[in-house]
């Protein structure tokens, strides 16, 4: 079974995540992710768009 995502707003289900380091112990910092998807590698997903995990 494929997984699709959705961006922007969506009322099901869905995953939100971020991928950081913590600096110390009042800051962190973020990293850049890329996706893999039916279409290929991408690491900005357009709004409202839909993708298929591959």
């Amino acid at each position: 079974m494929a997984t699709v995502v959705k961006t922007g707003f969506t009322r099901g289900a869905h995953l939100h995540f971020i991928v950081y380091k913590a600096v110390d112990g009042k800051s962190r910092k973020s990293f850049p992710v890329k996706f893999m998807s039916s279409i290929g590698v991408f690491n900005k997903p357009i709004k409202g768009k839909f993708y298929e995990a591959k």
